[in-house]
């Protein structure tokens, strides 16, 4: 179980969707940098809860269509971001 690949496809997803084209990616690991550095700052308790709902999104998957979030390929992620 890897937390920050899980923000990885999360933040992958969401800049497939909202990035224009001919607008760079940017760099997965600056993204995931920045989340757990801003959820490192965060009071315990909300930094808690940010874990625990990004886990449960990520297994939501496997309920939904048989795989984690990570797993999945585009489509189904997309599909699951919409959701």
């Amino acid at each position: 179980m890897n937390y920050p690949k899980i923000i990885a496809a999360i933040s992958n997803e969401l800049q497939r969707r909202y990035g224009t084209d001919g607008e760079q990616m940017t760099q997965e690991g600056e993204i995931v940098g920045k989340m757990l550095a801003s959820q490192a700052a965060m009071p315990d308790f909300l930094r808690m809860a940010m874990h625990t709902l990004t886990w449960a999104f990520d297994y939501w998957g496997l309920i939904t269509s048989g795989s984690r979030f990570r797993n999945m390929n585009s489509e189904l992620q997309a599909r699951q971001l919409e959701a």
